[in-house]
């Protein structure tokens, strides 16, 4: 009997066909797994996102607006722009130096309005100042060094600022010192940057020369003017000593130009540019938050208006401010600073006779 007939080819055509899908469903699983994985991922960023977003300001913070940069002034009205990001503007009800008589804040005593100009200055207890115990004990350790505090030269000073447990506070007994703020990283330590990118821009420096201006007066009266300039500890690796010396060079053309357009007179112009001494700390003497309230609170400039009105309202949050962006903010900018120092005594006073 012969065996049943066979269509040539079948088996083969049946196999090629479940290799062929299985084929497809093979792709069909790689491609399955990783759209699954893309959307894992993209949900772990978001979350993660999500997560940063409370803790900044899910805490009582701020809403987020708008990208920004720190060193313009991009935010629009009543906004600051902080750590990236647009925030409204906490106001101090504090008195400044500088601020008009008619703003409603309060003064710590050392403040008064002058009718002439209706803006805050210092009051008049604190013009005499040669006369304190702490600034006496400081001219006459660099009379020791140098022979009088105008022949010292700018490493001496560094020196001293250095090891005294309390240069802050004696920088603070001088009543026209002013603490100029500098954004993160500004200036640019490369010099193909500051070519590139013009900073500060024409408003900035006006803001900062206006400022400056109020102590010209100081700076004329005094026997010279430290310059002392400092860095944060969260700053760019390795670039403290150069940043430190951009930000003094940087604060000392300001300086520079508010002369300029006060003084008519070329030589008195070059009198009052020559009494400027450069003082490098970098990051070696940190400022704490209520430190820096207690000793210069009323006396703050930042490159612009709204971040000079917002870093006021976080220093008189003080350990309040729960924020930790605005936190990282106030304590990063008030140590990338540049106090400028009017000293109107460079003799120890004579001792009294008995």
């Amino acid at each position: 009997m012969s065996s049943p007939a066979t269509i040539p080819g079948t088996d083969a055509d049946t196999a090629d066909e479940f290799r062929s899908a299985d084929l497809r469903v093979t792709r069909l699983l790689v491609f399955l797994t990783s759209l699954s994985a893309i959307a894992l991922a993209l949900t772990a960023i978001l979350g993660v996102n999500l997560i940063v977003r409370l803790l900044n300001g899910g805490d009582g913070g701020v809403d987020v607006e708008q990208e920004c940069t720190e060193e313009f002034d991009e935010c629009g009205e009543n906004m600051a722009c902080v750590l990236g990001e647009c925030v409204e503007i906490i106001r101090s009800t504090t008195c400044q130096v500088g601020d008009a008589c008619s703003r409603p804040c309060q003064t710590d005593g050392t403040l008064r309005c002058d009718k002439t100009t209706n803006l805050y200055t210092v009051s008049a207890q604190y013009d005499q100042i040669c006369d304190d115990v702490q600034v006496t004990e400081f001219i006459e350790g660099l009379e020791k060094k140098c022979g009088d505090a105008q022949s010292c030269k700018s490493s001496d000073f560094e020196k001293f600022a250095i090891s005294m447990n309390d240069f802050w506070e004696l920088l603070s007994r001088f009543p026209k010192t002013l603490a100029v703020h500098y954004p993160y990283g500004r200036p640019y330590t490369s010099e193909a940057k500051r070519r590139k990118t013009k900073w500060p821009s024409a408003e900035e420096a006006e803001h900062y020369t206006s400022n400056i201006k109020t102590i010209i007066p100081a700076i004329d009266s005094a026997d010279f003017v430290l310059l002392v300039a400092t860095a944060s500890r969260d700053k760019i690796p390795g670039q403290s000593d150069e940043i430190t010396y951009l930000r003094a060079k940087q604060t000392q053309e300001l300086i520079n130009q508010a002369i300029d357009n006060t003084t008519p007179d070329r030589l008195e112009r070059e009198r009052l540019k020559n009494k400027l001494k450069v003082v490098k700390i970098g990051e070696e003497k940190q400022l704490e938050a209520s430190e820096f309230r207690r000793f210069f609170g009323s006396r703050s400039v930042a490159w612009n208006a709204s971040t000079q009105e917002q870093l006021r309202g976080l220093l008189q949050l003080g350990d309040k401010l729960k924020n930790r962006k605005s936190r990282v903010f106030r304590d990063r900018t008030i140590n990338q600073t540049v106090f400028i120092v009017p000293i109107p005594c460079s003799k120890a006073p004579d001792p009294i006779a008995e």
